[in-house]
């Protein structure tokens, strides 16, 4: 067979299972958010530090480097053996959805996409919030895209995640991460940006992960989205409504309140769009 260079034994090396500390229950349905707090380096993290990836080209404005473990730890174990690429950068490519959707186009349909964006509620909160899609974004219309669509390129909805990490790299809340529950087929709703489509849907036309509500969403000028409790992904809103923290009322499974039935808006400050190569 062919030889293997060093590059590529240092990723099959990296393929390791995790010791998450989460029941059977929550490893199969992926439905009850899993919290891990930042810490000082010891041993009991050695097998976060070797799964993190490998960074090359540009680096990240959004995902600080002690960040990235988690992101890793969180995905399939055969996709972290793969590397972020920025494949669209709001500061570098402009902000624009349609300029976000024809850079993903660019991408290979069969490869996973990890989305984040550093946000600002309108009570001055600022977290990283987003969502990791395990294959390429691509339109979907006027709909939500068919579950069928990933069956056909050999991924799995279920690997789907949204997460958030309120505050910043110097001080932030525990990283948290909410898997695709299985309640619905609502994963992801990205509309026709053309110019025929700017013109009848205008500032209507939005991004978004997640329904019965919305999970996550951006609107076309990559200037807004909003948040709300989804049962996509049995999470609660991914923002606190008003400063200090985040809030989730106790005795709702999985962290979802019915009590919080309206959504949280927020600007966007960056957005990053990456490609696992």
């Amino acid at each position: 067979g062919a030889a293997l260079g060093i590059d590529d034994l240092v990723r099959f090396a990296l393929v390791v299972e995790l010791p998450t500390g989460s029941s059977g229950a929550e490893s199969l349905g992926g439905a009850t958010p899993k919290s891990i707090e930042m810490q000082e380096y010891s041993k009991d993290d050695e097998s976060r530090v070797f799964c993190r990836p490998r960074l090359n080209g540009e680096p990240s404005r959004i995902v600080w480097d002690e960040l990235w473990p988690y992101l890793w730890q969180w995905l399939p174990p055969l996709y972290r053996i793969r590397d972020p690429v920025v494949a669209f950068s709001a500061h570098r490519d402009g902000f624009a959805l349609s300029t976000l959707m024809r850079r993903c186009d660019k991408v290979a349909p069969d490869v996973p996409m990890l989305l984040a964006a550093q946000v600002r509620t309108i009570g001055g909160v600022e977290a990283v919030v987003g969502v990791f899609m395990p294959a390429a974004l691509r339109t979907t219309g006027g709909c939500y895209q068919d579950l069928a669509h990933y069956d056909m390129l050999g991924a799995f909805a279920c690997d789907a995640y949204v997460f958030r990490v309120v505050g910043d790299a110097a001080q932030h809340s525990p990283p948290e991460v909410w898997h695709w529950s299985g309640y619905n087929a609502l994963l992801v709703h990205a509309p026709r940006c053309d110019s025929y489509a700017l013109a009848i849907g205008g500032d209507s036309l939005s991004l978004c992960f997640g329904g019965d509500c919305v999970a996550l969403s951006f609107d076309q000028a990559l200037a807004r989205g909003s948040t709300n409790s989804s049962a996509t992904f049995n999470s609660p809103p991914l923002l606190p409504a008003t400063g200090g923290g985040v809030n989730v009322a106790e005795g709702e499974e999985g962290g979802r309140s019915r009590e919080n039935l309206s959504s949280i808006q927020y600007s966007i400050i960056a957005l990053e769009v990456f490609e696992l190569d």
